[in-house]
């Protein structure tokens, strides 16, 4: 489940907080897609608010735009696909890219 740090921001499981989630998916969004993060719904923070509440990933998120608009991969000429849709290691590619290993590891220290 998520939690609310001491300011009251809403946090996942794997510690990122709203603007780190954001930031994730909109460098998915760019690299995968060609779009920005106000191209979709994930720009409003209430509706990032609720997917972090539930749970969700931003590469699942993603993959929900990839199904209800039929977007395409821009990689996929690079890397042959069977399929539009991202996964955790698209997502952590952007996890190290960032250098957001910190936040991503840091419950498995101890």
């Amino acid at each position: 489940m998520h939690e609310l740090n001491g300011r009251n921001k809403v946090r996942s499981p794997d510690g990122y907080g709203l603007t780190v989630w954001q930031g994730i998916a909109e460098a998915l969004l760019q690299r995968h897609f060609g779009l920005s993060l106000t191209d979709t719904a994930l720009c409003e923070t209430d509706t990032v608010a609720e997917l972090i509440a539930h749970g969700v990933r931003p590469c699942e998120a993603i993959n929900t735009l990839v199904d209800k608009y039929d977007l395409t991969r821009l990689d996929t000429a690079a890397v042959p696909r069977s399929t539009p849709y991202l996964d955790t290691h698209d997502e952590l590619a952007v996890i190290v890219d960032r250098g957001l290993t910190e936040i991503r590891f840091r419950q498995t220290r101890p």
